[in-house]
């Protein structure tokens, strides 16, 4: 079976511009996908990451629990002669110690990555990927406090604590 790999090296002008066309289209879906999920705060904030040719988007998320604070980041560039779309959580949430100070370990249930490459030439982000990303969102957020009110968790030694890392 032969494997196919997309060419080495920069696209040519054209597929670039091809590529940039994409971007600019799907930008706008991406930012309205974040302000379904950051309603409560409003505040998006968008750069041009030029060191990569996309872009870097974010808007501040937080948790039932109130602790400790988290952005949802969406990072849109070329890649493979396509355009990717990464989404992710990024969040000063950690285990507690049994003293309650901040652990090292941090709280991998409130994690979330979603990856999706989008062809050249798309004008829509795939619904489906949008209704995963705010269902994962979603999850993500209310994480612990499902886990601690799972019959499993019971009260007790099964219940996590969480803090936030200074």
């Amino acid at each position: 079976m032969t494997e196919t790999r997309p060419p080495r090296g920069p696209p040519p002008k054209a597929e670039k511009e091809d590529i940039d066309k994409t971007i600019g289209a799907i930008l706008p879906q991406v930012e309205n996908l974040l302000s379904r999920i950051g309603a409560d705060s409003g505040v998006l904030a968008r750069t041009k990451a030029s060191d990569f040719g996309g872009y870097h988007s974010s808007v501040p998320i937080s948790f039932p629990d109130g602790i400790g604070r988290g952005s949802v980041i969406a990072l849109l560039f070329p890649h493979n002669r396509k355009v990717r779309l990464d989404i992710s959580i990024e969040h000063n949430r950690v285990f507690a110690k049994s003293n309650g100070e901040p652990s090292d370990q941090r709280c991998f249930h409130n994690d979330f990555m979603a990856s999706i490459q989008v062809p050249v030439g798309a004008v829509d982000l795939s619904k489906e990927f949008e209704r995963h990303v705010l269902l994962g969102i979603k999850n993500a957020q209310e994480a612990v406090g499902r886990h601690n009110r799972s019959p499993k968790s019971g009260p007790g030694w099964f219940q996590i604590r969480i803090t936030e890392r200074k």
